[in-house]
């Protein structure tokens, strides 16, 4: 089936399954209007992914999604409410993360290894998991919700240029070595 599918997205039924071929340099995507979700793995890797548009109908971004992309802003809209463990990891050129606030949980790894990442808000996250925003070294400054109740261990594993952070009256653990190598806090 898939061979018989022209080069480019991929899209089985209301999901986009992956990316077909050789992707041209600066490659911008606009992922059509009524896809549900995102496979695991339908971009991995794609370096010269530099631009993506998801529609308001998303509801899920699977694993390892864009691990590896090359874009450096992604907006995720309100529609999703899960995003796979890796989705974004190792997306070297990520400055700038817009979050569904339909979103509550950061799975592992989500972010790992962002080493442009400067900043995030996780003010609509009550549960952060384990390494999810660990390896991001430019990550300067964190909003955490009201509401957050666990920073999972290696939560934010070497992230050295954060400096200062407010932890909410609601946070009932923070698991080990959560900051550990953050050595600017």
């Amino acid at each position: 089936w898939l061979e018989n599918q022209p080069d480019g997205c991929v899209y089985f039924g209301n999901c986009l399954y992956k990316y077909k071929g050789e992707m041209p340099e600066n490659t911008s995507i606009e992922v059509i209007d009524g896809t549900m979700s995102i496979c695991c793995f339908a971009f991995q890797q794609c370096k010269n992914l530099v631009n993506i548009t998801l529609p308001n109908t998303l509801r899920l971004i699977d694993r390892y999604a864009f691990a590896g992309c090359g874009f450096s802003s992604i907006s995720i809209p309100n529609s999703v409410d899960s995003i796979g463990i890796m989705a974004f990891s190792s997306c070297l050129s990520l400055t700038n993360v817009e979050l569904s606030t339909s979103l509550n949980l950061l799975k592992s790894s989500i972010f790992s290894s962002c080493g442009s990442l400067t900043s995030i808000d996780l003010s609509h996250i009550t549960n952060i998991e384990f390494g999810a925003l660990s390896y991001c070294s430019s990550l300067e400054s964190v909003v955490f919700s009201d509401s957050l109740s666990i920073i999972d261990k290696y939560a934010f594993l070497n992230c050295e240029k954060l400096d200062s952070l407010i932890f909410p009256a609601s946070l009932d653990s923070i698991g080990e070595s959560a900051f550990y190598g953050c050595s600017g806090i």
